[in-house]
């Protein structure tokens, strides 16, 4: 199966504002699926469908990469980058 990794990391925080770097439709999909339903709205909506026509070879991973980024802004966790490759880094 094809991971269809993004050219660069989508870093978010989790949790307790841990950093993480989705990195993958796979990965974004997931956690987008799992997000819960009182937190989804617009930007959700147009994250998952990008990422659910990504994998399906209707459209390509860096639209999707950024319908994600774009979920992770709206919601206040789209996270800095550290110096040094693919590396989120705490506000």
């Amino acid at each position: 199966m094809d991971n269809k990794l993004f050219a660069q990391p989508v870093p978010i925080l989790v949790g307790l504002g841990y950093p993480h770097d989705i990195g993958s439709l796979w990965e974004a999909f997931k956690v987008l699926n799992e997000w819960p339903a009182f937190g989804r709205g617009p930007a959700h909506v147009a994250a998952l469908d990008a990422c659910r026509d990504a994998i399906a070879d209707e459209c390509d991973a860096e639209t999707a990469r950024a319908k994600v980024e774009a979920f992770a802004r709206s919601r206040g966790i789209l996270a800095e980058r550290r110096a040094g490759p693919n590396r989120a880094k705490r506000r």
